[in-house]
């Protein structure tokens, strides 16, 4: 069943989805991540009154909350004079440049906003309440900063302070959603910068809006592909999967995912991972692709997601609802495997000369139940597969030598039969084509026309 919203999701469908109660938190609960960055020290206040940029009072204010490192009493402090503290917080954003004490004042009020729901509505009516006030300006201003903590903690806010609008502010979070995907395009071989962005993504694609404004910004290819670059670091892995599974909820993931690397991305972090949680959102995001497209099922039949999944149904986990997802995903996946590997499909792929990355060339089941039909008529197809050996099309040049493998590795004289119909030598001149996906698959069907133990190259 398909969803435009995660809100629509009644209670049983989030039961059976789980994602994991850390999401609440990640930074509390981050693993194989950097060490928690310092808490930034409070500046002296009073060169910001003899300046004239804070009041006496508001120096007051700020002297207060600086001999507090407990964020309970900061937040009784604050929530006591809640009006005050908001005009003041968004003043300093406005007045002060110093890095380190806009760290620190930043810091602050990403405290307070998590740690009191009061004073982030305090913070986010400011607006209603003085015209001339506008809770995302300070935070959007700065987001010309450098600086990666001050970053960090502007997306921080501005997501808490985005998830309380009953209506989305479409240009502020534009605004926003475009500086992320701007960092995530650098974001590849920085941890820091990779989880600064995808921790706001994690509320932001909460909301189907803006998940559509993030594919308008741009932003899911690089997302995407900090799934390579991070592949030692599972909390990122989690997060990032995360953000693909809220996604995966739009009307529109088929356009999404279009430049097809999702299913592969999250099928290498499901077969190296042993994180359960890992795993658990990896194949919620699945499920859900499922049910968008069949291309999405192509996909994971040609990936080997069905082999990744018999070996995870072996697998003891904590959480029983895993093995549950486990099952019935592979299940539907066979099912579609059945229905759409057909040789009727596979002859008329091949007598068209233009082949495609269907089950039918991946699914072992489909070589194994047709070897028969294969050698009819004096081989009449495969004669017509090696044929298109001879053409230049890269696609069917590679897809050719993979069947041609799959011939060989399944019937049992596969390796005399391709000598005989002279697609041996073609093959072998095909690893030296300037096309990688064409070399690659040349070279495993010569493996496995020389190898006599072909499983040895698996």
């Amino acid at each position: 069943m398909p969803y435009e919203n995660l809100d629509k999701l009644d209670a049983k469908e989030k039961k059976s989805i789980k994602p994991p109660k850390e999401t609440l938190a990640p930074s509390v609960l981050a693993e194989n991540i950097e060490e928690e960055e310092d808490v930034p020290q409070p500046p002296a206040w009073e060169p910001y009154q003899e300046a004239g940029v804070l009041t006496p009072l508001e120096r007051k204010r700020m002297d207060e909350l600086s001999h507090f490192y407990d964020i309970t009493a900061i937040v009784r402090i604050v929530t006591e004079n809640s009006n005050e503290y908001v005009e003041l917080f968004i003043k300093m954003l406005f007045s002060i440049h110093q890095t380190e004490t806009l760290r620190y004042v930043l810091h602050l009020i990403e405290n307070i906003f998590d740690n009191s729901p009061v004073f982030l509505r305090e913070f986010h009516q400011i607006q209603l309440k003085l015209n001339n006030l506008n809770p995302y300006s300070p935070f959007l201003r700065l987001l010309s900063k450098t600086d990666l903590i001050i970053l960090q903690k502007c997306y921080k806010c501005l997501a808490s302070l985005f998830e309380l609008d009953a209506e989305l502010k479409r240009s502020e979070v534009e605004n926003l959603l475009d500086n992320i995907s701007n960092q995530l395009q650098s974001a590849d071989n920085d941890s820091k910068k990779a989880r600064m962005c995808v921790s706001a993504l994690m509320i932001l694609l909460k909301r189907d809006e803006c998940r559509e404004m993030f594919y308008k910004a741009r932003g899911i290819t690089p997302l995407i592909n900090l799934l390579q670059t991070n592949m030692g670091n599972i909390q990122v892995l989690y997060e990032i999967s995360f953000c693909l599974w809220l996604l995966s909820f739009n009307k529109n993931a088929e356009t999404f995912f279009q430049n097809g690397k999702v299913i592969p991305r999250l099928h290498s972090v499901l077969k190296n991972t042993q994180k359960e949680k890992v795993i658990r959102v990896i194949l919620a995001t699945f499920k859900n692709l499922m049910n968008r497209s069949n291309k999405f099922i192509s996909e994971m039949v040609n990936v080997s997601v069905p082999k990744t999944l018999s070996s995870l149904t072996k697998r003891n986990f904590e959480d029983s609802d895993i093995a549950d997802d486990v099952k019935t995903l592979y299940e539907a996946l066979d099912l579609h495997i059945d229905e759409l590997s057909s040789f009727d499909e596979y002859r008329q792929e091949v007598l068209g000369g233009q082949l495609e990355w269907s089950p039918v060339h991946t699914s072992e089941k489909f070589w194994k139940e047709n070897l028969a039909k294969l050698e009819q008529n004096n081989f009449y197809i495969l004669r017509e597969l090696v044929k298109l050996l001879d053409q230049s099309n890269s696609q069917n040049l590679a897809i050719a030598c993979h069947d041609l493998g799959q011939f060989v590795q399944f019937h049992p004289r596969g390796k005399k039969i391709l000598t005989d119909l002279n697609a041996k030598n073609k093959i072998i001149e095909l690893m030296e084509w300037p096309d990688d996906t064409v070399k690659k698959h040349a070279l495993l069907c010569t493996q496995k026309i020389m190898i006599s133990n072909w499983q040895m190259i698996r």
